[in-house]
Protein backbone atom coordinates (compact mmCIF):
# COMPACT_ATOMS: atom_id res chain seq x y z
CA UNK A 1 0.00 0.00 0.00
CA UNK A 2 2.87 2.57 0.54
CA UNK A 3 4.53 1.86 -2.60
CA UNK A 4 0.86 2.69 -4.68
CA UNK A 5 -1.36 4.17 -2.15
CA UNK A 6 -3.38 5.66 -4.92
CA UNK A 7 -4.07 1.92 -6.56
CA UNK A 8 -7.57 0.91 -5.12
CA UNK A 9 -6.85 -2.99 -6.06
CA UNK A 10 -4.59 -3.39 -3.69
CA UNK A 11 -6.85 -2.31 -0.78
CA UNK A 12 -9.16 -4.17 -2.44
CA UNK A 13 -7.31 -7.05 -2.54
CA UNK A 14 -5.90 -6.95 1.44
CA UNK A 15 -9.59 -6.23 2.47
CA UNK A 16 -10.69 -8.67 0.65
CA UNK A 17 -7.86 -11.25 2.59
CA UNK A 18 -8.72 -9.80 5.73
CA UNK A 19 -12.28 -10.20 5.54
CA UNK A 20 -12.24 -13.86 3.93
CA UNK A 21 -11.30 -15.23 7.26
CA UNK A 22 -13.16 -16.37 10.21
CA UNK A 23 -10.95 -13.80 12.39
CA UNK A 24 -14.36 -11.39 13.47
CA UNK A 25 -11.04 -9.30 14.55
CA UNK A 26 -9.23 -8.67 11.10
CA UNK A 27 -13.15 -8.09 9.70
CA UNK A 28 -12.71 -4.55 11.01
CA UNK A 29 -9.34 -3.80 9.22
CA UNK A 30 -10.82 -5.51 6.27
CA UNK A 31 -13.41 -2.95 6.12
CA UNK A 32 -11.41 -0.12 6.35
CA UNK A 33 -9.13 -1.13 3.65
CA UNK A 34 -12.54 -2.42 1.43
CA UNK A 35 -14.14 1.15 2.31
CA UNK A 36 -11.16 3.09 0.89
CA UNK A 37 -11.13 0.98 -2.53
CA UNK A 38 -14.26 2.56 -3.08
CA UNK A 39 -13.23 5.91 -2.06
CA UNK A 40 -10.09 5.70 -4.43
CA UNK A 41 -13.10 4.25 -6.88
CA UNK A 42 -16.37 4.84 -6.25
CA UNK A 43 -17.89 2.45 -8.68
CA UNK A 44 -15.78 -0.39 -7.65
CA UNK A 45 -18.08 -3.27 -7.88
CA UNK A 46 -16.72 -5.91 -6.04
CA UNK A 47 -15.34 -3.87 -3.18
CA UNK A 48 -18.80 -2.64 -2.40
CA UNK A 49 -19.86 -6.17 -2.81
CA UNK A 50 -17.76 -7.67 -0.45
CA UNK A 51 -17.97 -4.96 2.34
CA UNK A 52 -22.13 -5.50 1.83
CA UNK A 53 -21.58 -9.42 2.63
CA UNK A 54 -18.77 -8.76 5.20
CA UNK A 55 -21.20 -6.18 7.30
CA UNK A 56 -24.32 -8.57 6.65
CA UNK A 57 -21.46 -11.20 8.60
CA UNK A 58 -20.87 -9.24 11.48
CA UNK A 59 -24.00 -8.32 11.81
CA UNK A 60 -25.34 -11.80 12.29
CA UNK A 61 -22.64 -12.30 15.09
CA UNK A 62 -23.08 -9.01 16.79
CA UNK A 63 -25.08 -9.61 20.54
CA UNK A 64 -25.99 -5.82 20.96
CA UNK A 65 -29.14 -5.73 18.21
CA UNK A 66 -28.68 -1.71 17.84
CA UNK A 67 -24.99 -2.33 16.50
CA UNK A 68 -26.37 -5.91 14.91
CA UNK A 69 -29.10 -3.08 13.03
CA UNK A 70 -26.47 -0.82 12.47
CA UNK A 71 -24.06 -3.00 10.77
CA UNK A 72 -27.27 -4.44 8.69
CA UNK A 73 -28.26 -1.16 7.54
CA UNK A 74 -24.61 -0.49 5.87
CA UNK A 75 -25.07 -3.95 4.56
CA UNK A 76 -27.79 -2.98 2.80
CA UNK A 77 -26.58 0.58 1.63
CA UNK A 78 -23.18 -1.19 0.26
CA UNK A 79 -25.29 -4.05 -1.84
CA UNK A 80 -27.59 -1.44 -3.28
CA UNK A 81 -24.28 0.15 -4.33
CA UNK A 82 -23.12 -2.93 -5.88
CA UNK A 83 -26.77 -3.63 -7.57
CA UNK A 84 -26.59 0.13 -8.97
CA UNK A 85 -23.60 -0.77 -10.60
CA UNK A 86 -24.11 -3.63 -11.58
CA UNK A 87 -27.22 -4.71 -11.58
CA UNK A 88 -26.94 -8.25 -13.65
CA UNK A 89 -25.07 -9.08 -9.96
CA UNK A 90 -27.79 -11.99 -9.08
CA UNK A 91 -25.29 -12.81 -5.93
CA UNK A 92 -25.65 -9.34 -4.88
CA UNK A 93 -29.22 -8.86 -5.84
CA UNK A 94 -29.96 -12.30 -3.24
CA UNK A 95 -27.94 -10.91 -0.55
CA UNK A 96 -29.67 -7.61 -0.63
CA UNK A 97 -32.78 -9.26 -0.43
CA UNK A 98 -32.00 -11.57 2.42
CA UNK A 99 -30.33 -8.93 4.10
CA UNK A 100 -33.84 -6.78 3.55
CA UNK A 101 -35.68 -9.70 5.43
CA UNK A 102 -33.81 -9.37 7.92
CA UNK A 103 -34.13 -6.02 8.11
CA UNK A 104 -37.78 -6.12 8.33
CA UNK A 105 -38.42 -4.65 5.25
CA UNK A 106 -40.44 -7.42 2.94
CA UNK A 107 -41.48 -4.72 0.79
CA UNK A 108 -37.93 -3.83 -0.18
CA UNK A 109 -36.62 -7.53 -0.30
Amino acid sequence: LAQYPQNPKHYYGLGYAYTSGTNAEAWDRGLELLKKATELRPDYVEAYYNLGTTLHRMAEHEKDGAEAASKMQLAAEALQMTVAFAPQHSEAQFNLGTTQLKRGLLPEA
